[in-house]
């Protein structure tokens, strides 16, 4: 027999004894393909629960700022009072779920200090936020908020430090 028909013959048995591999590659790229779903579909909710999350817990700091700014400016009087009739705003109730805020003054050496807390229903566990500001009618925060720029006798000039 011819060496050549002898090659030809040999590389033709070769090939047709792939008898199922079709059937196996097309299994298992619809296996791969399926987890590449199961990865992404998973990936996809939880990137858009976060997203969620973050944005509640942005709501809930506007909240807290904007309860604390109306609280510190008002008569140390009054700050009790108003400490004891929080309530969330409409706007803010109406996005977060079950939300609650609860307010506290503290005094102590540090001066008056309005401490908020702020709760909404959450997936999992999750620490309330809190917010802590000075009163300014405070003798402490009242040097704080002094002018920052530093006194200069007359005749002298200020050396700026880099």
């Amino acid at each position: 027999m011819n060496p050549l028909l002898r090659k030809n013959y040999r590389a033709a048995e070769r090939r047709c004894n792939r008898k199922g591999s079709l059937m196996t590659e097309a299994i298992v790229s619809a296996v791969i393909l399926l987890v590449g779903i199961a990865i992404v579909g998973k990936s996809s909710y939880n990137f858009r629960r976060l997203w969620s999350d973050t944005r509640y817990y942005q709501l809930a700091t506007d909240e807290l700022c904007n309860q604390m700014q109306s609280l510190t400016v008002l008569p140390k009087e009054q700050l009790a009072n108003s400490l004891s009739s929080l309530s969330v705003s409409n706007e803010i109730s109406a996005v977060l779920p079950d939300a609650t805020i609860a307010g506290q003054l503290i005094e102590d050496a540090h001066g008056v200090r309005v401490r908020l807390s702020m709760d909404w229903k959450r997936v999992g566990t999750g620490e309330p936020l809190v917010l802590i500001g000075w009163h300014r009618s405070s003798s402490k925060s009242s040097s704080l908020n002094a002018d920052p720029t530093p006194s200069i006798a007359p005749g002298k000039t200020a050396e700026v430090q880099r």
